[in-house]
């Protein structure tokens, strides 16, 4: 496959969604699923998730958008429907689409850049065909309907989850004259008692039941920051029938404070979560840890050092070992201090002085600053390509959720950083 994406932001301003050509590759009869993934493919997965609306005002339910694409290798299905489906909406105008990234394939002289087609249909009628593009292609400024002005709100950003998928967001706006489209009003939260699958409007009518079936207007939300989720506690403490519990993969609940993290991408993998953010509870499956060429064994998650410049953890059975680069210092003499991995120039502010290479992937870094800093203000500069940060305990810094678990960087600490791309010239300290 051609690599495809350095990933951006995304435009939020609501528009009317442009058309683009059908294309020779639509195939009619495709099957009404929410994955169009070829069942032999064994990769990373895309979501797209959005809503319909007319006019980017009301939700259009029950209308049915084609999906078809590429697969992996830039070839489309013609004998089957692989990575072709249809969508119905439902009552809040919503779709998800479970599929790949497309393979591109070449247009004359040049490759398409990677893209999916999309037809909607509303009460039947054809009201828009389009392409989905996506940002960071290299190949849209040489495509004559990826570079249009008229694409650019079609150009998506995705962002990576952690076990190796992508998440991407394309709402859609058709404009359909004296559509005022099925209102239905309710409630729409689906924790409240009396909520309403079929409403597209919420008219502020939802209720809760407590323990005693008394009609409650709030969700009591503020009651369970820090609770242990036991089956009668809300009913014993809070008068409360629980129904904010969350459970995990296998239906076991769970603590309210390790939600954020636990649930960071909605993806069921017990294994990665509890050797990950030392998550425990039942449905755990307990990992056997690592050993080195010495035979000296260490527990799934330890970390210890090397040298000065080299830091080694155990994660999922192997041992990961990441260096420290060093830039040459500008002088004829430069100095070793004591726990630290780069010379410095004696003459010279030691922190301001020094600037490294992260490499794609894992690195160490070490935090020789004069004060000591907050994570997430000292990786500000760079936080867009941190997949994550991790401190000698164990504690993580996930730029992409707004979650700092590390807190304050201690000067003459060492730190794990896993970034999504090469970063020259880096300078933690300013």
């Amino acid at each position: 496959m051609l690599p495809l994406f350095v990933f951006g932001q995304q435009n939020t301003n609501c528009q009317v969604t442009t058309p683009d050509i059908l294309g020779p590759y639509f195939l009619e009869g495709a099957p009404i699923t929410e994955s169009i993934v070829s069942e032999t493919y064994d990769g990373d997965l895309l979501f797209i998730s959005g809503v319909l609306t007319n006019d980017c005002e009301v939700p259009i339910a029950n209308a049915v958008i084609d999906f078809w694409q590429t697969d992996e290798n830039g070839s489309y299905d013609y004998d089957g429907y692989s990575y072709r489906g249809k969508i119905v909406t439902n009552a809040q105008g919503s779709y998800n689409l479970e599929t790949i990234i497309p393979g591109k394939y070449l247009n004359g002289g040049s490759y398409r850049p990677a893209h999916i087609h999309l037809k909607v249909a509303v009460d039947g009628v054809d009201e828009l065909v389009t392409q989905i593009y996506f940002e960071g292609d290299t190949d849209i400024p040489a495509d004559n309907w990826a570079s249009s002005p008229a694409a650019v709100n079609r150009i998506i950003p995705l962002s990576a989850g952690f076990a190796g998928d992508w998440f991407g967001t394309f709402d859609i706006a058709v404009s359909i004259e004296n559509y005022s489209g099925a209102i239905v009003l309710g409630c729409t939260n689906s924790l409240a008692s009396n909520f309403n699958d079929q409403a597209t409007q919420d008219d502020d009518s939802c209720e809760w039941l407590d323990c005693n079936q008394t009609v409650s207007n709030s969700p009591f939300s503020s009651f369970i920051d820090d609770s242990i989720c036991h089956e009668n506690l809300y009913c014993e403490d809070f008068d409360w029938d629980g129904g904010d519990c969350w459970f995990d993969c296998n239906d076991s609940l769970i603590n309210m404070s390790d939600v954020d993290v636990y649930l960071y991408n909605n993806q069921c993998d017990s294994a990665f979560n509890c050797s990950f953010f030392n998550f425990d509870n039942e449905s755990c499956i307990e990992l056997e840890g690592c050993q080195d060429g010495n035979g000296t064994s260490y527990q799934e998650g330890a970390q210890w050092d090397i040298d000065a410049c080299t830091t080694c953890f155990c994660e999922q059975g192997a041992i990961v070992c990441s260096s420290m680069s060093c830039l040459e210092p500008e002088c004829s003499n430069p100095v070793y201090l004591q726990d630290e991995c780069c010379p410095v120039c004696p003459q010279a502010p030691l922190c301001e002085q020094i600037f490294i290479t992260l490499a794609n992937g894992w690195n160490m870094i070490g935090f020789s600053c004069e004060e000591n800093t907050d994570a997430t203000e000292a990786f500000f500069p760079i936080q867009s390509k941190i997949i994550i940060a991790k401190d000698g305990a164990g504690n993580a810094y996930l730029p992409n959720y707004n979650f700092n678990g590390i807190g304050d960087l201690d000067r003459g600490y060492g730190y794990l950083i896993k970034v999504s791309e090469q970063i020259l010239n880096y300078n933690i300290c300013n």
